[in-house]
């Protein structure tokens, strides 16, 4: 008998969707050309999580 897995072990719905979010709001044009503007701008997404975006990605959440 064989188990399928539908993803990486260890990877949670949540990580995709952090990682998700964070290439959009980070990775648009005009890229970020120092490192200190690249720095200021994933301050800003990780900053725009707010609890309700937290809470609708929990309720999202596919128990299977």
């Amino acid at each position: 008998m064989f188990l399928c897995c539908r993803g990486p072990p260890g990877l949670t719905p949540c990580d995709f969707f952090l990682w998700g979010y964070m290439k959009d709001k980070v990775y648009v044009p005009p890229m970020p050309t120092t490192l200190q503007a690249l720095q200021e701008r994933i301050t800003a997404a990780v900053t725009d999580i707010d609890g309700n975006m937290l809470l609708n990605v929990w309720m999202e959440l596919d128990y299977r």
